[in-house]
């Protein structure tokens, strides 16, 4: 797999021989799974699949930029070039993090939420189902945890003994973070004082 041909550059970024203003990026998008593979019970190494996505303001669909490869021969190659895309999706979303944190904070400040892995996260607490805007959660008596996976957080009624603990887990919910990771972080730690990584 070739690398791909991005330049980050002081304005904005060139891909695939066009310009992009960091100013029109929306949404940066990053995931990244690593597997461990076995030949014959023995270990044999890791397989890496990464992907970045860049959403812009003038393009429908985003800019996907993958790394990925399940051959033996091809395991050490992929893990530096998916460390390579680690490192631009970093550059990238320090590059963009102001005009990105921007759009959020404009919704909190006219809606008095801002949208985020399907969810409305109003200012007072309140997490609301973007479907059908019922609350589902306050994050100032219900707990929000992380999980194993690095992309994702789960906030779950807060409840007292056993039987309430099963309960709490049963009506727990996802909140998935490939998408401006980065910038929900930022917004647990200003807006409600809950700090995550």
């Amino acid at each position: 797999m070739r690398k791909p041909e991005i330049t980050l550059l002081t304005e904005g970024f060139h891909y695939n021989g066009q310009f992009h203003h960091y100013s029109s990026v929306v949404h940066i998008g990053w995931y990244a799974i690593r597997t461990k593979v076995s030949m014959n019970y023995f270990p044999a190494g890791s397989c890496w699949d990464a992907w970045l996505e860049i959403h812009l303001k003038e393009q429908s669909k985003p800019l996907n930029l993958k790394v990925g490869a399940w051959f033996f021969a091809t395991l050490r190659n992929t893990q530096a070039m998916c460390e390579a895309l680690f490192q631009l999706y970093r550059d990238l979303s320090e590059r963009t993090f102001q005009f990105r944190l921007q759009a959020y904070l404009n919704q909190l400040q006219t809606s008095g939420f801002f949208v985020y892995s399907g969810y409305k996260f109003y200012s007072n607490g309140d997490i609301v189902n973007d479907k059908n805007g019922k609350v589902l959660f306050n994050f100032r008596k219900d707990d929000l945890y992380s999980t194993a996976n690095p992309f994702q957080l789960c906030i779950r009624p807060h409840t007292e003994g056993f039987l309430g603990g099963l309960k709490s887990r049963f009506g727990a919910r996802r909140i998935d973070l490939e998408l401006d990771k980065d910038i929900f972080c930022s917004l647990l730690y200003a807006v409600y004082g809950l700090k995550f990584d």
